[in-house]
């Protein structure tokens, strides 16, 4: 059976669920930084360890074939 390649706006949707649901789940504190705007975002070390769990949920979904980095 052919897996259905995910397109990117679902494999993008998934892997921002389930990185931010690592990051909560690490036991680390997820530090958050809110600008004189009222925007928010992680601090440097969150988002370091948020990316590196974004770009291994990235890479299981290549591993099991629902994304092509060649496409």
């Amino acid at each position: 059976m052919e897996n259905k390649l995910l397109d990117d706006h679902d494999r993008i949707s998934i892997c921002l669920d389930i990185a931010e649901a690592m990051l909560e789940a690490d036991y680390y504190e997820v530090e958050t930084i809110t600008d004189k705007h009222g925007n928010q975002h992680y601090a440097e070390d969150t988002q370091d360890r948020f990316n590196g769990y974004f770009d291994m949920v990235e890479g299981i979904l290549h591993d099991h074939g629902l994304i092509d980095w060649e496409a």
